[in-house]
């Protein structure tokens, strides 16, 4: 591909990126059921994937890379937890999860530790991928610490 060809690419990555975390952000807490909130976050996450990406350097890519491997596991224990509620549990619906952590404390225990990978609490390799998949993008700005943004971002930004 031209290099003007992959300049293109890289800014259509990073608008794509941008607009997917806040739209399936607001879409993730807007869910009532447990398996749909984890899917919204699957996604959610893939725009920090794209913007690692659109980077074009080894910092971002470095990053993306890390972050969907931290992410896949924690995602997948998520999705575990959540298999195993929809087994015990007619529905998964927040309202009927109350005190769950009594009755089974590792179940309690085993989702709350994939709940903070998945977050980036700092300590999990999601934290250490998105802070990568950050410096990357600052990496990449035509001037040292000044993100690219483009004419669709900042109205997106803005609210």
């Amino acid at each position: 591909m031209p290099a003007a060809g992959w300049v293109e690419l890289a800014h259509d990555s990073r608008d794509v990126s941008v607009l997917t975390t806040l739209e399936c952000g607001r879409g993730s807490s807007a869910q009532k059921r447990l398996d749909a909130r984890l899917g919204y976050s699957v996604v959610l996450l893939r725009g920090y994937d794209f913007r690692g990406i659109a980077a074009g350097n080894a910092v971002g890519r470095s990053g993306a890379a890390l972050l969907m491997r931290g992410h896949g596991f924690s995602i997948a224990a998520l999705f575990a937890v959540c298999g195993y509620l929809r087994q015990s549990s007619p529905t998964v619906a927040f309202t009927d999860f109350g005190g769950i952590a009594k009755t089974a404390p590792f179940l309690g225990y085993a989702f709350g530790m994939a709940a903070f990978a998945s977050i980036g609490l700092p300590g999990f390799p999601t934290f250490a991928g998105a802070l990568m998949v950050f410096f990357g993008a600052f990496r990449s700005a035509p001037r040292p610490g000044l993100p690219r943004f483009s004419a669709i971002q900042i109205p997106v930004l803005r609210g």
